[in-house]
């Protein structure tokens, strides 16, 4: 019976010391939002200016008179513990439509709120001119996802920087010859936006927490090798 309280106290300290190490741990959460969670609208310049696009399944469609095609999207990321590290951040569209080659397609900080269901051209939010991430597409395939780094942006929403308005994403030149098609949260579900964020949660053990658990887990240790000795 002494022998099995020395081998369970063993098996807790060496259990709390996992438990210690585990914390702080890299994590991986990928968002996909369906039309109803998902919230991002196409702004048209020219003759549809006007017209709110939040429930259309593209997201991008630079192809009608050659006028601007925008795209809004906000992804929620109440999942990500607020302090956390991001290491990275990928923002993933699928590029359905239109070969593209050398076209090239940036994202931009959106800095005012707006509504999915009334968001045109005419009413669309303010953004930071500095582009945050930019692509440009390498090949002439479509039917694929293409990838953003927004890491500095997920970062500075997560730390409360700025606030989450979402990103702004358009061709670069303004008007180009650009033709590709982008899909929406209102596509079918494996054409939808991705989000992939790889972080760090920051509620990290403080060094001298750290080190007095240790110590714990050093004396359980200790405790159940002298009572293992004097059972023998």
């Amino acid at each position: 019976m002494r022998y099995m309280r020395s081998g369970f106290g063993v098996a807790v300290a060496v259990a709390l010391l996992a438990a210690v190490a585990q914390r702080g741990a890299a994590a991986v959460v990928v968002l996909k939002p369906d039309p109803v969670a998902g919230k991002d609208a196409q702004l048209i310049g020219g003759i549809d200016s006007a017209t709110n696009s939040g429930a259309f399944p593209y997201l991008i469609t630079n192809i009608v008179d050659n006028a601007r095609s925008i795209g809004l999207i906000e992804f929620a990321l109440g999942i990500v513990p607020a302090g956390s590290t991001i290491n990275s951040a990928t923002l993933s569209l699928l590029h359905s439509l239109n070969r593209s080659l050398n076209s090239q397609y940036d994202i931009f900080r959106v800095t005012s709120s707006w509504d999915e269901s009334t968001v045109t051209f005419n009413t669309a939010p303010t953004f930071d001119p500095v582009a945050a991430s930019s692509l440009t597409i390498p090949d002439s395939s479509v039917d694929l996802y293409r990838n953003w780094n927004v890491t500095g942006l997920v970062q500075g929403w997560v730390d409360g920087t700025y606030s989450n308005f979402g990103m702004w994403i358009e061709e670069i030149p303004v008007q180009g010859s650009a033709t590709a098609f982008f899909r929406s949260s209102d596509s079918s579900e494996q054409f939808r936006p991705i989000l992939t964020i790889d972080y760090t949660p920051g509620a990290v053990p403080e060094p001298a927490a750290l080190a007095i658990w240790s110590l714990l887990g050093v004396f359980g240790l200790v405790a159940a090798w002298r009572r293992h000795k004097r059972a023998a």
